[in-house]
């Protein structure tokens, strides 16, 4: 979509009208086509989890400086080289950005699908607790979530920072 304005035209508004579906809204339809086991969690959190790393990868590849593409196609690059040697690496930090975000989002989309259709996880546990009036336990739930959620931003950010080292140094330069 980002490289081809033809594409974005034909596939971007059906792109906008699923992603500003509220997720929590379509999990009652989609238990009845899946059921309440894990192809519904799973279903559910990749629909969540899509949009931002799509939309991130689609702002990345339009902030491709144009020169290099002309350069490229200058050169007669093939359209595989330009995507994996021009495209690809300059939308790795969008796309990162994306699983990021998407990363926070995923968590809760679980959590949500968990204890509005689950019979096990985390949120399933959270909303059997406070029908049980056991809010000590309902809130050292919470808090789990929350230490999970840091951890795994944590690790994710580590990965970012060996993965794309190379456009952090050129960030650095150019400040220079």
């Amino acid at each position: 979509m980002g490289a081809s304005i033809r594409f974005y035209r034909t596939v971007g508004p059906t792109v906008e009208i699923f992603r500003v579906m509220p997720i929590p809204a379509i999990v009652p339809p989609l238990i009845f086509f899946l059921g309440v086991d894990d192809p519904l969690k799973i279903t559910v959190i990749a629909l969540a989890a899509f949009f931002p790393i799509a939309l991130n990868t689609l702002a990345g590849v339009r902030a491709i400086d144009p020169m290099h593409l002309l350069v490229a196609r200058t050169f007669r690059m093939p359209r595989s080289k330009i995507l994996i040697g021009i495209q690809l690496p300059s939308a790795l930090p969008y796309v990162f950005a994306g699983c990021r975000i998407s990363l926070g989002i995923a968590l809760i989309v679980t959590v949500v699908t968990e204890m509005i259709a689950g019979s096990e996880g985390v949120g399933y546990y959270i909303v059997s607790m406070q029908y049980a009036m056991r809010a000590d336990d309902m809130y050292a739930a919470i808090i789990l979530l929350s230490a999970i959620g840091y951890l795994l931003n944590r690790a994710f950010l580590g990965i970012e920072a060996r993965s794309i080292r190379w456009a952090r140094e050129i960030e650095g330069r150019r400040g220079e």
